[in-house]
């Protein structure tokens, strides 16, 4: 019994209780519902009773986990024509089709009878520090667990940088390194894009400071078919700061450059060095990850 005459009891779903508010609003709800019997002190016959059927809302916030899915859902369809990884989004449209808001990332998934594909691209200053000098990772698992199984970044942190060339200079070959992980019969010390296995990768820093990875898993080392439903994570990796800063500055100011663009690194990264950046350290160590569901093309 409650304050001013309220009886309080608890009910677990599958109980009677109202409907018309589960029909609209709760078709799958797993919760549990409190139903408050309400008798006012002013009627002394007790002729007014009042229900109320309340939610609970288990550990804060309670999801409905179809409605989750559905948010994470993307549906892969197979390219349109030959892929190139070449870093460009030639194959995949000037505007990719999905947005993770919280990395400020443009990505597409796709995949056909023998690669799984991942193009992302990014204008935004913190991201792109953060694919620059951590990479960018890709994880995947087959069974349907939000588990990072297999594995593949790029580029390798510490492999290399992006330059923006001035016009009197000649393009600096992007970043080559990668890193793979939880394959099985392949040697976890490849560490190039040069390699035996088929793992492909690229990118691209345009003039617009616009940075663009496009990178290629061989479907036969994951052990999917088309139609094989999956599982993937991307992952915006952080990276140190302090440590970062201390290899600029041993490594000395950029080369053959003439001076232009200063020792801050504004053409070496796209303005993104750890050296001249201004966003907070705890913001660049941070990773930003999503996972995706979906569905190998056919």
């Amino acid at each position: 019994m409650g304050k001013n005459g309220a009886a309080i009891s608890i009910k677990p779903y599958g109980h009677l209780l109202p409907s018309q508010f589960l029909k609209k609003n709760h078709k799958n709800f797993n919760g549990i519902f409190i139903t408050c019997t309400y008798t006012t002190l002013t009627d002394p016959v007790m002729k007014k009773i009042y229900f109320i059927t309340i939610p609970v809302i288990i550990a804060g916030i309670f999801i409905d986990a179809t409605q989750l899915q559905a948010q994470n859902a993307v549906a892969m369809v197979k390219p349109a024509s030959a892929v190139k990884i070449d870093g460009t989004t030639a194959e995949w449209g000037s505007t990719l089709a999905q947005y993770d808001s919280k990395s400020k990332l443009n990505y597409s998934i796709s995949s056909d009878d023998s690669m799984l594909y991942v193009v992302a691209t990014s204008a935004d200053r913190l991201t792109r520090a953060k694919m620059m000098f951590g990479g960018l990772t890709v994880s995947v698992n087959t069974e349907g667990k939000k588990k990072k199984a297999f594995s593949m970044t790029y580029p390798s942190p510490g492999s290399g940088n992006f330059i923006v060339p001035a016009e009197d200079e000649k393009p600096t070959p992007p970043p080559s390194g990668i890193k793979i992980s939880g394959f099985k019969d392949v040697d976890s010390k490849v560490t190039s894009i040069a390699n035996p296995y088929g793992f492909k990768a690229a990118g691209t820093l345009n003039e617009e400071r616009t940075l663009t990875y496009e990178m290629a898993i061989p479907t036969k080392l994951l052990g999917i078919k088309p139609g094989t439903d999956i599982l993937v994570n991307i992952s915006v990796n952080g990276f140190d700061v302090a440590k970062a800063r201390a290899e600029a500055a041993a490594s000395g100011p950029p080369k053959n450059h003439g001076g232009k663009g200063g020792g801050r690194g504004s053409r070496d990264s796209g303005g993104a060095t750890p050296a001249g950046g201004d966003s907070p350290e705890d913001d660049m160590t941070e990773s930003m990850d999503f996972w995706i569901k979906t569905t190998t093309a056919h």
